[in-house]
C-alpha cells in the first residue's frame, strides 16, 4: 500500500482522539508492507505511549532500521497492553534492517 510518513502522523493524530472516534477498543494493527520506514515508525512509536487496548502490532516489511528501534523501545517501556510485536521481513518485500544494532 505504500502508506508512509503522512498516514502515520494522521493514525497517531486519529489514535490519540480514540474516545472522541470511539477507537478505544483497538486490538490489533496490522500495518506490515506500507514503507512506514524509519520516520513512520517513529511517529507510530507514539500510539504505544497511551494505547491501553492494542495487543498486537505487525511492522513486518517497512524498510526500518536501527534507527526507529530506539524510540520504539522507549515507548515499550511504558505500555502494558502490547504482547505481540512483529519487525519481520517478508522475503524479498521492502526488508526491514534492524539487525544486531536495532535489537541492543
Amino acid at each position: 500500500m505504500n502508506l508512509g510518513l503522512n498516514f502515520s502522523r494522521a493514525f497517531v493524530n486519529l489514535i490519540q482522539n480514540q474516545s472522541r472516534y470511539n477507537m478505544d477498543k483497538i486490538a490489533s494493527i496490522d500495518l506490515s508492507k506500507n514503507q512506514l520506514r524509519d520516520e513512520g515508525v517513529i511517529e507510530l512509536s507514539k500510539i504505544l505511549l497511551f494505547s491501553k487496548s492494542l495487543v498486537k502490532l505487525d511492522l513486518s516489511s517497512n524498510e526500518i532500521t536501527p534507527k526507529a528501534i530506539q524510540p520504539l523501545a522507549e515507548a515499550l517501556k511504558t505500555n502494558n497492553s502490547l504482547t505481540f510485536l512483529a519487525l519481520s521481513t517478508i522475503d524479498g518485500v521492502q526488508r526491514n534492517r534492524v539487525g544486531k544494532i536495532g535489537g541492543e
